[in-house]
């Protein structure tokens, strides 16, 4: 945790609160572990799909051009579908695939699994991408709970997704998911399925919509 003038950090291994005045807490040491001990490698976005930008620093381009990679890829790639499904592919390989994947972490129910981990080898097609595969194919098209975890993805702080280190419900992820719902509702009907989670009061409306919430990005 860094001091107020900013010229030096010591260690909180039980985790800080509210630092310096802001709503950002620090981890504990386990806390942490429940999501960087998700992945083999311990390490959170150093992969193919998300180091595949043109931001500039780091990039998967670079590191083949470096010969940095012992089985380097032909180059970038690429995430298949429109722009909706994109985003929706990307930002659940980001934000959920480290505790939703084959390993999974502590904070990670099996009993829901489904993985949005995404291969790079698995990018030919949307129906190919293993997120696919596991919402839709596996399920034969039952989104229940690709739905129940948009819900999730508002509430605070009851049943929250992510479960740990997470306060604000961040709106342009909940947007970018529920976006690619219309499209898949759309595509597979949810009213075959008791518990589409898509009626009443489940938090997202039957056109995949997410329902406006008054706490909108609520601490």
């Amino acid at each position: 945790q860094w001091n107020a003038a900013g010229t030096d950090a010591v260690a909180v291994p039980n985790g800080a609160e509210n630092v310096a005045g802001t709503a950002h807490d620090i981890p504990s040491d386990l806390t942490c572990l429940k999501c960087h001990e998700g992945l083999d490698d311990g390490a959170l976005g150093i992969g193919a799909i998300q180091l595949s930008h043109q931001e500039g620093g780091l990039t998967l381009a670079s590191l083949i051009e470096r010969g940095l990679l012992s089985d380097p890829p032909v180059g970038a790639v690429d995430l298949p579908g429109d722009e909706a499904t994109q985003q929706a592919l990307g930002y659940l390989h980001a934000n959920c695939g480290t505790c939703h994947n084959p390993k999974g972490g502590e904070a990670f129910s099996k009993n829901a699994a489904i993985i949005y981990l995404q291969s790079a080898k698995q990018l030919g097609s949307v129906e190919q991408t293993t997120t696919y595969q596991e919402m839709v194919t596996r399920t034969n098209g039952n989104l229940s709970l690709l739905l129940k975890g948009v819900e999730r993805m508002m509430s605070r702080p009851e049943k929250q997704m992510p479960p740990v280190a997470s306060e604000v419900v961040d709106d342009e992820g909940v947007a970018v998911v529920a976006a690619w719902n219309k499209q898949l509702v759309k595509k597979f009907p949810q009213d075959k399925f008791a518990d589409g989670g898509v009626r009443g009061d489940a938090g997202v409306s039957g056109d995949a919509g997410v329902k406006p919430r008054d706490a909108g990005r609520s601490p």
